[in-house]
């Protein structure tokens, strides 16, 4: 159940978007997988993030 709302969530958050809405769904998961970031750069390393 938990993962079905979950699923929701991101569905509906991301109807929200306007622009670029992969590449920031993409940076948003980046952000919030990424253990002790010291710069914005560091994100892009992430393997969620697949923007060049």
């Amino acid at each position: 159940m938990n993962s079905e709302r979950l699923r929701d969530f991101r569905q509906a958050a991301y109807e929200l978007l306007v622009q670029a809405k992969d590449a920031t769904f993409e940076l948003m998961d980046a952000v919030m997988t990424t253990p002790n970031a010291s710069s914005l750069a560091e994100f892009s390393l992430n393997p969620l993030f697949k923007r060049q």
